[in-house]
C-alpha cells in the first residue's frame, strides 16, 4: 500500500522529491497501488521505488530514473518515457 508521508513528498513537485531522495537515499519509497495519473514526473528519481499496481495512465516519466523500479502490474497507458531509465526494472504483468 502506498506510503502516505511519500505520497505528500512527491506532491510537492520533483525538485522536491529529487531533494528528498538525494537526503534519504537508503529508504525505499512505497507507491503500490497509488493512483499518480496524469502526473509530471518529468526527471523524477524513482530508482528502487515500488510502484507495483500504481495507475500511471497519461503520467510523463520522461528522463525518469527508473532503474530497478518495481513497475510490475501498474498501468502504463499512454505514459511518456521518452529518455526514461529502465535499467533492472521490474515490468511484468
Amino acid at each position: 500500500m502506498v506510503n502516505k508521508d511519500h505520497l505528500a513528498t512527491l506532491q510537492l513537485g520533483v525538485n522536491t522529491w529529487n531533494d528528498w531522495r538525494r537526503l534519504n537515499y537508503a529508504i525505499l519509497p512505497d507507491f503500490c497501488d497509488a493512483d499518480l495519473r496524469d502526473f509530471d514526473f518529468h526527471g523524477a528519481n524513482f530508482r528502487n521505488v515500488n510502484l507495483s499496481n500504481a495507475n500511471l495512465i497519461k503520467a510523463n516519466l520522461s528522463g525518469a530514473d527508473l532503474n530497478t523500479a518495481n513497475l510490475s502490474g501498474a498501468k502504463l497507458v499512454n505514459v511518456n518515457l521518452r529518455h526514461s531509465h529502465l535499467n533492472y526494472a521490474n515490468y511484468q504483468k
